[in-house]
């Protein structure tokens, strides 16, 4: 019997490159591997299926499952584990000393449905009790590019969100003032350069990570891994 033949799109990272390289072959299978980078893949799985298997956000594939709308079977494969407390940054002078003096404030980030942001969002709600309502949200870029959602959103009513227009940018409008505190999956330029207007809202962050996993022993997946339905011989 042939062997089947499946296309998987996926990043090289440590844990994949044995398949990459060929030092594992799964039993059965020949596996045609395009390596691209995370967002691009999302984007071609997402938008034409274009892979038989591919990794893909966790988030976006929960949104999908949520809705009811799913052509992708997840496999129990994490590609990407990662804490968030690091990725939390506040503006000086705000009296932003805690999670909880979030509330009411202006909040920037550049994706609303990325895991990492969902993660943070959910963190915030299930370990300090503030919801995404209770702030003032502004979407764009960081420095410049905007990347679209890879799923349009739909969200509640009851969420103040923003989004940037014209040669606005999320540090620009922090550096001003203008916001109160960035969720980033990218480190900010102006904390790369040291400014004194912007720090870490968990300065010990990984005391924090640890901490947040000793309580729940969650390790946060970002990424997983799906296979197309209806696209498998």
């Amino acid at each position: 019997m042939p062997n089947l033949k499946l296309t998987l799109a996926c990043w090289d990272y440590d844990r994949t490159r044995p398949l990459i390289d060929g030092r594992v072959k799964p039993e059965g299978i020949d596996l045609d591997i395009e390596i691209l980078r995370p967002r691009q893949a999302f984007q071609r799985m997402l938008d034409k299926r274009e892979f038989q298997v591919c990794e893909l956000s966790l988030a976006s594939y929960t949104t999908l499952k949520g809705r009811g709308d799913c052509p992708f079977v997840a496999v129990p494969v994490a590609l990407s584990k990662i804490f968030r407390h690091s990725c939390i940054y506040v503006r000086s002078g705000t009296g932003i000393r805690t999670p909880q003096d979030l509330k009411g404030k202006r909040v920037g980030t550049s994706q609303w449905s990325s895991t990492g942001l969902v993660f943070m969002r959910g963190m915030l709600q299930h370990d300090y009790g503030i919801k995404a309502q209770d702030m003032h949200w502004f979407m764009g870029g960081l420095n410049s590019f905007v990347e679209r959602p890879l799923i349009p959103l739909d969200l509640p009513n009851d969420i103040k969100l923003d989004f940037l227009s014209g040669q606005q940018t999320l540090e620009s409008m922090f550096a001003a003032g203008e916001l109160d505190a960035l969720l980033s999956l990218y480190i900010p330029k102006l904390f790369l350069e040291r400014s004194p207007n912007i720090s870490r809202l968990f300065p010990n962050y990984k005391e924090a990570e640890q901490d947040y996993y000793r309580r729940t022993r969650i390790f946060p997946i970002m990424h997983t891994v799906v296979a197309a339905r209806g696209h498998l011989p």
